[in-house]
């Protein structure tokens, strides 16, 4: 995915077509060696505990602003709570 000399376009096309493979979820260049470990650390399903699925590479980014069990401090008295119980404890606080 990037420019090459022309003169060198033969060596780095076979190099390439030896050594690399296209991750076929996300179509980055991976090593033909590292495509199983790619795929189970970045691609491999996961469950939150909000019981949302995704792929592995995309759960801290959940956890931190969107999944409704995230911990959220109540502006009264700085309790941590899940996001989804704040408003009924703040009402209460």
């Amino acid at each position: 995915k990037k420019d090459i000399p022309a003169v060198n376009f033969i060596i780095h096309e076979i190099h390439c077509r030896r050594n690399i493979e296209i991750c076929p979820y996300c179509s980055d260049s991976i090593p033909k060696s590292g495509m199983k470990n790619h795929i189970e650390s970045e691609h491999v399903q996961v469950t939150c505990k909000c019981r949302m699925k995704m792929e592995s590479s995309l759960l801290k980014d959940h956890e931190a602003s969107s999944c409704p069990l995230r911990p959220a401090p109540c502006q009264f008295c700085e309790l941590q709570l899940p996001l989804r119980q704040l408003q009924e404890h703040e009402l209460f606080c």
